[in-house]
C-alpha cells in the first residue's frame, strides 16, 4: 500500500516498472475517492482492475471468482497496433527513460535506452534529449547522421522548451520532428505512427478489360 502525492506520475511509473521487473503483470489498484489512474491514460495498459475502498467481502469474492476482465482503452489499442520497431531513447535523466519504458512496455516496440548518442546498431527512430552534459542533443544528432547504420533514421528532439521558435530552431538544426516534455503518450504514439507507419501492401493490378483496351489509341497502346 502506498500513498500518492499531488504529482503521482513519477511514483506510478516507478512502482509499475518495479512490479513489471518482478514479473508481476496482474496489478489491482485499491483507491478511495477518484480513481488514481483516471487522468493518466499512459498507465491504464498496466492496471488490470481498480477497486474502490472499502474492500468488502463481496468485492474480494468477485475479484477471486471471476476472471479479471481487461477492457482495452483506445490508447491501449493504439499501443498494441504499433508496428514492431526498434526505438532508441537518449536522455541523461534515468527517470525520463524509465517513464518511456513504462509507456511502451505492453507494445510491440523494442525500446533501447542510453545516456549518450553513441550508436552501434540500427534503429527505426531515435528520441533525443536536447540538454545533456557531455554531448548535447544537437551535436549527438549530427554525429548519428554521419554513421552509415542510422544516416536516414528519423531523429526526434525531446525538450521542455516547447515554443514554436524552439521547434523551428531544432528543425533547422536537422532534427526530423519535435516532442515536448513532459511526454504525452498519445503524442508519442502519433509521432511513431507518423514516422514509422508500415505502408499497406500493394494489391496486384488487374489487366484492363477489353473495353478499356479498345478505348486506348493505337499509338499509345504500342
Amino acid at each position: 500500500f502506498v500513498t500518492l502525492d499531488q504529482d503521482p506520475v513519477e511514483q506510478l511509473s516507478h512502482y509499475l516498472t518495479f512490479l513489471n521487473n518482478m514479473h508481476i503483470t496482474r496489478v489491482v489498484f485499491l483507491y478511495a475517492g477518484k480513481q488514481p489512474v483516471a487522468d493518466f491514460n499512459q498507465f491504464n495498459n498496466m492496471v488490470v482492475q481498480p477497486i474502490s475502498l472499502p474492500l468488502t467481502h463481496s468485492k474480494v469474492t468477485q475479484l477471486l471468482e471471476q476472471p479479471l476482465a481487461k477492457k482495452l482503452s483506445p490508447i491501449q489499442n493504439a499501443l498494441q497496433q504499433l508496428p514492431a520497431l526498434s526505438i532508441l531513447a537518449v536522455d541523461d535523466m534515468p527517470i525520463n527513460l524509465k517513464l518511456l519504458s513504462t509507456f511502451l512496455i505492453n507494445s510491440p516496440i523494442t525500446l533501447r535506452t542510453a545516456n549518450s548518442g553513441q550508436l552501434e546498431q540500427e534503429f527505426d527512430i531515435v528520441l533525443m534529449d536536447i540538454q545533456m552534459p557531455v554531448m548535447d542533443g544537437v551535436n549527438a544528432m549530427r554525429a548519428i547522421r554521419k554513421t552509415p547504420l542510422n544516416i536516414g533514421t528519423p531523429i526526434i528532439a525531446l525538450t521542455a522548451h516547447a515554443s514554436n521558435n524552439d521547434k523551428d530552431l531544432y528543425l533547422s538544426e536537422g532534427f526530423d520532428d519535435f516532442l515536448p516534455k513532459p511526454i504525452d503518450l498519445q503524442q508519442l504514439i502519433s509521432l511513431i505512427d507518423t514516422w514509422c507507419k508500415v505502408p499497406a501492401i500493394l494489391l496486384p493490378i488487374s489487366p484492363p478489360s477489353e473495353s478499356v483496351r479498345d478505348a486506348v489509341p493505337a499509338s499509345l497502346a504500342n
